[in-house]
């Protein structure tokens, strides 16, 4: 009888990933940096080890108001700033440094090392004083709410309702010509969302948590 002996297999691989991102690795998802180890058979039969040392691309998503600016503290990074009430791109605003012209909620788009992050939506002089909107034209209630929040119109009509995610995510819209709409909360996370009335007259904005 002659025995064969065959050598055990190690494969090291390296894996980069964005933060927040995932990857699949044998039967597992990851996503903290690590190093993982996953067993094969090798063509003899044998155990073959799968070795991935995977590190998270750190991403620094602060924004900070400084007088008139908004500084994004990446400081390497490729900076575009988001209109996160209009859903578009801020025209000719790129860089660290950004001075918006107009109150609204504003965000930052943060390309690094081959990731793409979007900062939460930072109000700049908008929740509360915008335009000519005040506190009677629009009842919001509950807010806290739980499953249903009622949106009340003192005025004109609501014409169109949107519901926009912490990070300027737009995740409700719906069209109305009623004084009075209610928007049904309870398949969404808890956490604030950004609530955007429109009437004839004006646009009311108004930060909501669903508990």
């Amino acid at each position: 009888m002659v025995l064969k002996v065959y050598p055990d297999f190690t494969n090291i691989q390296s894996a980069d990933l964005c933060a927040g991102d995932s990857m699949a690795f044998g039967n597992r998802w990851l996503k903290n940096s690590g190093t993982y180890d996953d067993s094969l058979v090798s063509v003899f039969g044998c155990d073959s080890v799968v070795r991935l040392k995977l590190s998270v691309l750190p991403a620094d998503t602060m924004i900070t108001k400084q007088g008139d600016s908004l500084i994004a503290h990446s400081g390497t990074a490729s900076i575009r700033w988001w209109d996160c009430l209009n859903q578009s791109y801020v025209p000719y605003a790129f860089g660290r440094v950004f001075v918006p012209a107009y109150p609204s909620l504003f965000a930052a788009e943060i390309t690094e090392n081959g990731c793409s992050y979007t900062t939460r939506c930072f109000d700049f002089n908008y929740l509360g004083i915008s335009g000519n909107q005040s506190a009677e034209s629009i009842e919001v209630t509950p807010n806290p709410a739980r499953d249903r929040v009622t949106i009340k119109s003192n005025k004109s009509n609501i014409q169109k309702v949107e519901l926009l995610s912490i990070t300027g995510q737009m995740v409700y819209t719906a069209k109305a010509n009623s004084k009075t709409l209610i928007i049904d909360l309870s398949d969404y996370k808890r956490g604030s969302y950004i609530l955007k009335v429109t009437t004839k007259e004006e646009v009311f904005v108004r930060r909501i948590l669903r508990k």
